[in-house]
């Protein structure tokens, strides 16, 4: 599952975890945003009594449009255990979360309700309302601890991009972030 980030803020995610926008706010962490603040206002509202922007929105499909929206501008991809999937209170969506039609799920159970012929696919573009579909998401309460990272990739790597201790975990790969 991946993360997209702006690459500034790396440093604080390898020291403190990836956080929530909700938590982020809360605890007065400077970061830079890449998202869309109209996106964002959508994103306004509970899922299983929670406000939704208390869950890490994690992609599965890595070219997603998101990823072409951000193509011009600086970003980086972390890539974390499947395993963050089982903490609890993990939800998931079929599609967008901002979005009026999206769907909520908890259980893996309910994993069948995801749109895997969009999110495997090579590209979105063929399928009826695939934009919106390949941006399905696993939904993370407040934190993934950064024992659940298994690497970060980037365009480029400065010296204080992440702690010394996290440099192990940065990978220069410019074909993973091509949208």
């Amino acid at each position: 599952m991946l993360y997209l980030t702006h690459p500034d803020n790396l440093r604080s995610i390898t020291q403190y975890g990836i956080l929530s926008r909700g938590c982020v706010e809360r605890c007065g962490i400077r970061h830079e945003d890449i998202s869309n603040v109209e996106v964002q206002a959508r994103r306004d509202r509970e899922v299983f009594g929670r406000p939704l922007h208390d869950y890490i929105p994690l992609y599965m499909a890595r070219r997603n449009p998101m990823l072409w929206t951000l193509r011009n501008l600086p970003r980086a991809y972390i890539r974390v255990s499947l395993e963050v999937a089982d903490k609890d209170g993990t939800a998931f969506s079929n599609c967008n979360a901002s979005s009026y039609w999206a769907r909520f799920y908890q259980g893996s159970s309910n994993i069948d309700q995801l749109p895997w012929d969009v999110i495997l696919a090579p590209t979105w573009t063929q399928f009826p309302d695939g934009k919106r579909k390949r941006c399905a998401e696993v939904l993370v309460p407040e934190i993934i601890e950064p024992s659940f990272i298994l690497d970060i990739r980037c365009k480029y790597i400065e010296d204080d991009l992440v702690l010394p201790e996290c440099k192990s975990l940065l990978l220069i790969d410019h074909d993973f972030l091509k949208a």
